[in-house]
């Protein structure tokens, strides 16, 4: 992909994967691994590095630009706690720019999506596996709300105090029922 060639599956299971160039007809590039016996790796038992197509065979939209593909490229973008407003847009800027590799703005941000599954999990498993997590965000959750209404309205006291306070309390004894 960084070479900006695309190349097409020849044979892919459990234990190998076998991939050609999409000119399978007029040239030899081709990459062969096999897994590792006892390991989830793949070792390259092939790997012929030299095109022989047709330059033409460069294309910009690239079949292997899968969203779980662009995910694992971006992923490290997502570890810095500080970048957490990377979009869409950026990724497929920066996609072109470092790989030669442009797609459509739908597969950018399934790719973000991919890559903060990968690093976060998903949401539905987090919550299955740990269901304290609910209770203690929702109670951060109040927190926060309740700073923000006393930042934005001055006057948050006597009764929409008392509205917001009941609210959140009722909430939190009907979903722990």
């Amino acid at each position: 992909m960084s070479k900006h060639y695309q190349f097409k599956v020849k044979r892919s299971n459990s234990t190998l994967l076998h991939v050609i160039c999409i000119d399978n007809e007029g040239c030899q590039w081709q990459l062969r691994a096999t897994r590792m016996r006892g390991s989830e790796m793949f070792v390259v038992k092939r790997f012929d590095d030299v095109h022989t197509c047709s330059i033409e065979i460069v294309q910009g939209h690239h079949r292997q630009a899968k969203s779980w593909m662009i995910g694992e490229c971006v992923k490290a973008k997502y570890l810095d706690p500080t970048n957490t407003l990377y979009r869409p847009a950026e990724i497929m800027r920066d996609m072109q720019d470092e790989f030669g590799v442009s797609f459509n703005y739908l597969r950018a941000w399934r790719g973000k999506e991919a890559a903060l599954n990968r690093l976060r999990g998903d949401d539905a498993e987090s919550y299955k596996v740990n269901h304290v997590y609910p209770d203690a965000a929702f109670g951060i959750c109040v927190q926060h709300l309740a700073a923000n209404l006393k930042t934005r309205y001055k006057d948050f006291k006597g009764n929409l105090k008392t509205y917001f306070d009941g609210a959140s309390r009722s909430y939190l004894l009907t979903s722990a029922s």
